[in-house]
């Protein structure tokens, strides 16, 4: 593939922005069709590739071949594991993101505010209280429950199982840092 008559030749990042237009536009053909030049030209093996390939068969709600390329993928790294795990929350595969989840810690991959964000809505999503309780327990180990991102996850994941004492306790821990969205959420509850 050149681009243009320059004789310039698409590189990893080029890929990348590729692929990341086609899941934003809906290009599942052309989404294709870079995948097989990656898989031809070798660049699979660049994380930022294979976060991209996630991430757009995620968009399209192509699961099964997410979950194909997640295992071949030679580096996993917090955004490969988030790209699974939004996927499946997106697809309402509330149960798998919750097993990515606990295999991502497993592996010894640290989760960011995003990451919990989607596992709470995972929790809250299977309406199974346990579930969620247990990863309000991780994001207190990693020192993220009473931020306003995560703590508003936690607030409505409690709300939507009907945890009506719990939800209103992580408003009260939350303290000044509850936000707009934090009040909404306890109200809507």
């Amino acid at each position: 593939m050149q681009v243009f008559s320059l004789d310039i030749q698409p590189n990893h990042y080029t890929f990348s922005i590729g692929l990341s237009i086609c899941a934003s536009v809906g290009a599942v053909e052309e989404g294709r069709q870079l995948h097989a030049y990656i898989v031809k030209m070798e660049y699979f093996a660049y994380p930022a590739v294979g976060n991209s390939l996630l991430t757009m068969y995620s968009k399209f709600g192509m699961m099964d071949e997410v979950e194909i390329l997640f295992k071949k993928l030679p580096e996993k790294n917090l955004i490969s594991w988030t790209a699974i795990i939004t996927g499946f929350y997106q697809q309402k595969c509330f149960l798998k993101a919750l097993r990515q989840f606990c295999d991502m810690i497993k592996s010894g991959e640290d989760p960011n505010e995003h990451t919990f964000v989607v596992v709470m809505a995972s929790c809250g999503g299977m309406l199974v209280p346990m579930y969620g309780r247990m990863i309000h327990a991780q994001a207190i180990k990693f020192g993220m429950a009473s931020g306003v991102f995560v703590g508003t996850a936690i607030l409505d994941m409690y709300s939507e199982t009907k945890q009506m004492d719990d939800a209103r306790k992580q408003f009260e821990e939350m303290g000044v840092l509850a936000s707009h969205v934090s009040w909404n959420a306890l109200v809507a509850a």
